[in-house]
């Protein structure tokens, strides 16, 4: 991700950035129409031509430039935040965007500006519909693909006779098959790109040569069958990479397989746990994650989701749902088991904290452990009072 800063917003600079990148405008127009469509022409056409810019402006466009500072002023005095024009593109891995101001932390940004100006009949229209963000969805949901350390987005309709209306619209806001369906259609048109861009040139050439660009894989196809082709990659690997599917869950990701396990011990009989746990209602999974992997998968990567971590109840009585789960280590999982309270993991050796009354006594050893649960004392010190107590034995 790259910043650009102090620069004048429809300058010849500022064109020049966002030629051939998808932006908020540009990513609506690529969500809402069948694909390939016009937005997709035109941004082929900048990548390989150069962008066809036109001075044409309407009066609404004329109206938005020229009220824009006055709404991101109305904005600050509505929301008391100091948001910063100093910013003025940010340029990420496959999107890019052109906030109206930023919130900054530590050189990160975590809030952004998006002011709209309409004339009035429309700010009345936007004013009785509490979903009038919904219109700008895809814009929205760019910002938040750009700047992954994007926090919220404050929105705001402005009109100067009725002043502004805001919205404060955070990543929740947005379900998990609304981030799988744009990143589905922005590697649909990255993979049209390349193959766009290998065809044309070879213009003179009634035989194409088109190289897959995940294995290299490199095959001659005729006029007839690449007129329709919608993607430079083989068929094997179009078929592995589930890039046309609504949502596509890559099977073989270890997240994918917490998922179904996760699953399988509700759903399936044969669980152990099923009789004891499923049927007093102490283990079931909730209806946004069980219907959908997009939506979980979402909840985990914003959890602190790590491949030496996995998937652990914080309350045994109750379900795997996003307010009772957290992603744990092995020792951590064993301190919240209720079948192995005392167990502790030390120099990759299970040791029963249990065992360690034979030392400290059974008082201690409990008087510990409540600790432990309340966080008036850490793991790692009970671990180094393990290890001394073991190193004096040896």
């Amino acid at each position: 991700m790259k910043y650009y800063y102090n620069i004048e917003q429809r300058s010849e600079e500022w064109y020049k950035l966002r030629e051939g990148k998808i932006t908020g405008s540009k990513l609506a127009d690529l969500m809402t129409k069948k694909f390939p469509n016009t937005e997709a022409y035109k941004l082929l056409n900048e990548r390989l031509g150069g962008e066809e810019k036109s001075d044409f402006k309407s009066s609404a466009m004329q109206l938005g430039i020229e009220a824009e500072s006055v709404a991101l002023d109305a904005v600050r005095k509505e929301t008391k935040l100091d948001f910063s024009e100093h910013i003025a593109f940010i340029d990420g891995e496959s999107t890019s965007c052109s906030p109206d101001g930023v919130i900054e932390i530590d050189k990160k940004v975590i809030g952004v500006a998006e002011v709209k100006v309409c004339n009035g009949a429309a700010w009345l229209k936007n004013k009785e519909d509490d979903d009038y963000w919904e219109n700008y969805k895809y814009q929205l949901l760019n910002y938040f693909f750009t700047i992954p350390t994007l926090k919220y987005i404050i929105f705001g309709v402005y009109n100067p006779s009725f002043g502004i209306t805001i919205k404060k619209i955070e990543r929740s806001f947005f379900t998990g098959e609304d981030y799988v369906s744009v990143r589905n259609r922005i590697k649909e048109f990255e993979d049209w790109y390349i193959l766009n861009s290998q065809i044309l040139s070879q213009k003179n050439n009634p035989k194409k040569k088109i190289i897959c660009p995940s294995c290299g894989k490199e095959r001659t196809l005729r006029l007839s069958e690449y007129k329709n082709l919608k993607s430079s990659l083989c068929r094997k690997c179009n078929i592995k990479d589930h890039k046309f599917t609504y949502v596509s869950p890559i099977k073989d990701k270890r997240l994918y397989q917490c998922w179904k396990a996760m699953k399988c011990r509700v759903y399936s009989p044969r669980q152990a746990s099923y009789k004891k746990l499923v049927e007093n209602g102490t283990l079931y999974v909730c209806k946004e994650w069980a219907e959908s992997y997009a939506n979980f998968e979402l909840w985990a990567l914003e959890n602190d989701y790590a491949d030496n971590k996995t998937l652990d109840r914080i309350d045994n009585k109750y379900g795997y749902e996003p307010f009772n789960c957290r992603w744990a280590t092995d020792i951590e999982q064993a301190i919240n088991s209720s079948t192995t309270k005392y167990k502790w993991l030390i120099k990759e050796d299970w040791i029963s904290l249990w065992s360690m009354k034979k030392y400290w006594g059974e008082k201690k050893v409990k008087q510990l452990y409540d600790k432990l649960t309340k966080g008036k004392i850490t793991i790692d010190e009970i671990e180094e009072l393990i290890k001394q107590e073991l190193n004096k034995k040896i």
